[in-house]
């Protein structure tokens, strides 16, 4: 995968799939998860893109819909949507429930 493709932020519906993502990337993924029923996607979703945009292809940003899949609540401890988690070889490096901006989205990759 090119840097210039990394930025663009992938849909991923499943358990399985997200973490055979968060252990095969050689960068690390930034995840949000998300439903639909807060009606936040449309509040973060573009100071997610900008802040992908901003960091380069350095992270590989996924986005999770909590409600594709009930067990990914339960799986990844989230109680909170949204809620962004950053994942480095493989596991879990820090989290943040929210809403944030792409600045504060940055600052928490890079900390």
């Amino acid at each position: 995968m090119q840097a210039n493709q990394i930025h663009a932020p992938l849909e991923v519906s499943s358990a399985i799939e997200l973490r055979d993502l968060v252990g095969s990337e050689n960068v690390p993924v930034l995840v949000r998860f998300w439903a639909p029923s807060t009606g936040r996607r449309r509040l973060i979703s573009p100071e997610l893109e900008k802040a992908s945009e901003r960091m380069e292809g350095d992270v590989r940003v996924v986005e999770v819909n909590l409600e594709d899949d009930l067990k990914l609540a339960r799986v990844y401890g989230v109680d909170m949507a949204p809620t962004l988690a950053l994942f480095v070889d493989g596991v879990e490096h820090a989290r943040i429930a929210g809403d944030r901006n792409a600045r504060d989205i940055v600052a928490f990759v890079r900390a």
